[in-house]
């Protein structure tokens, strides 16, 4: 009879920490996975973001009735990495260029002359390049490279896009 008894309890004793060890395990895995799916969206937001910015510069920024997107510009030129400055159709000059940790366009036909176009969320850090790719001559394709990154708990997430833009309507 004593030994029935000590066998019962060794047995609720191992059975309780199986239980346990499985307990916690399951508990680390939805923990993890719930860090990973954190993560996860965060890179698809900055991504989004990022796509939406760059269609922007190239398309779509609207002054009153008239869109005035780099893709509108007839000349351009880059005097450092992070500024473009382009001729528009009703002739005037508009840039983007990178001031801090934003994306600003600058354009005299509007009041207030800068808008902000992105910032990067706080604690986290933009990138905005561009380039005139070699090969290309007269001005007519210039590239553009945003990123955004910024820390997710312990870990930096981020989103980046890069292109090439034809500017129309050249002067020949």
């Amino acid at each position: 009879m004593g030994n029935s008894k000590a066998e019962t309890l060794t047995e609720i004793l191992v059975s309780t920490v199986i239980a346990v060890l499985i307990f916690i395990s399951a508990i680390g895995t939805f923990l993890i996975i719930r860090n990973v799916q954190n993560y996860s969206i965060a890179e698809y937001n900055l991504q989004r973001d990022v796509n939406v910015i760059i269609n922007r510069v190239m398309r779509s920024i609207t002054e009153d009735v008239s869109s005035h997107g780099l893709r509108s510009g007839s000349s351009f030129t880059i005097p450092g990495s992070s500024e473009i400055n382009y001729m528009s159709p009703d002739g005037r000059l508009r840039k983007y260029f990178q001031s801090g940790n934003t994306i600003v366009y600058q354009s005299p036909a509007q009041w207030p002359n800068q808008r902000t176009i992105l910032t990067a969320p706080a604690g986290g850090t933009l990138i905005l390049r561009f380039w005139e790719p070699p090969g290309y001559l007269g001005h007519e394709t210039v590239g553009i490279y945003i990123a955004v990154s910024r820390q997710v708990g312990n870990r930096v997430v981020s989103g980046s896009a890069s292109t090439y833009i034809n500017i129309r309507n050249l002067p020949k």
